[in-house]
């Protein structure tokens, strides 16, 4: 019978050590190295700014990119830039500096198929800067500029 008593202790106690461990994992652990730095947060995707423009061009193989629309935003979301891309756009002062430049891609394969269309129409967002008078749309065909309204 004591047999029996020392099994039923041993197994309360190991039951009540398992549940101490386990509470006890529950609380961070202090860093014993003090050259170890918390991992600072990564920086934000986006930048959101007060105001740009959405501006809608119409892009050919064959021939010059043309501005369908530049339509002002109250608010812009913009993505992290593309250091590369075979197309870009500039905004410009009226002395010709450039005050942004963004590049990106343009492709002409319809979405879910193989087929190459003639042109296609693209949206990009750009800031809304001040002194900027104009926007240069880049293209291997060549460029376009349009003036700000």
């Amino acid at each position: 019978m004591s047999g029996r008593i020392n099994f039923q202790l041993q197994l309360f106690l190991g039951l009540v050590l398992a549940l101490s461990l386990g509470w006890l994992y529950q609380f961070p652990q202090p860093a014993t190295d003090p050259l170890i730095t918390p991992t600072p947060s990564p920086a934000p995707v986006f930048q959101n700014l007060s105001g740009g423009w959405l501006l809608q061009v119409r892009f050919f193989q064959a021939k010059l990119p043309e501005v369908v629309a530049l339509t002002p935003l109250e608010l812009l979301r913009l993505s992290p830039k593309n250091p590369q891309g075979k197309y870009f756009i500039q905004i410009l002062d009226v002395n010709s500096q450039e005050l942004f430049i963004e590049k990106f891609d343009v492709y002409f394969l319809r979405t879910g198929s193989s087929e190459i269309l003639n042109s296609v129409e693209q949206s990009l967002l750009i800031p809304a800067l001040d002194g900027a008078v104009k926007v240069i749309i880049h293209s291997p065909q060549g460029e376009i500029s349009h003036a700000f309204p």
